[in-house]
């Protein structure tokens, strides 16, 4: 596995959830995924570039490389461990090496405590 960079240690998708079959599909190709589609949504809606380039006093090109860049790292989080141990084969399978977890929450409850803590 040295030969491999470590940003394909990692998968981003998989088709368990939904029933399908256990494929999973590489963390930095769903990043990539989210920024070519949000990228799309905003070529197809050219007032809210123009909208979102007036409040932060940008030109619209500047706001969809911004975007780009905020859309690729709307799932940052799954490189964490905890995430990575939901399908522990395939993390056994990508990373040679299993870390083990924390909690075994679902993030949706564990950013709700947080929230409530910090309140």
């Amino acid at each position: 596995m040295s030969g491999i960079p470590s940003f394909y240690r990692y998968w981003g998708k998989s088709g368990l959830a939904s029933g399908q079959d256990q494929t999973i599909h590489l963390l930095p190709y769903h990043c990539l995924d989210a920024a070519a589609v949000g990228l799309r949504f905003l070529e197809h809606s050219p007032g809210l570039s123009a909208r979102l380039a007036s409040i932060i006093s940008e030109d619209p090109a500047s706001v969809e490389r911004l975007a780009a860049y905020f859309f690729a790292l709307h799932d940052i989080g799954k490189f964490a461990p905890g995430f990575q141990q939901k399908l522990p084969d395939a993390a056994s399978r990508l990373s040679g090496s299993l870390t083990p977890t924390m909690s075994s929450a679902h993030h949706t409850l564990l950013g709700a405590a947080l929230w409530d803590h910090l309140e």
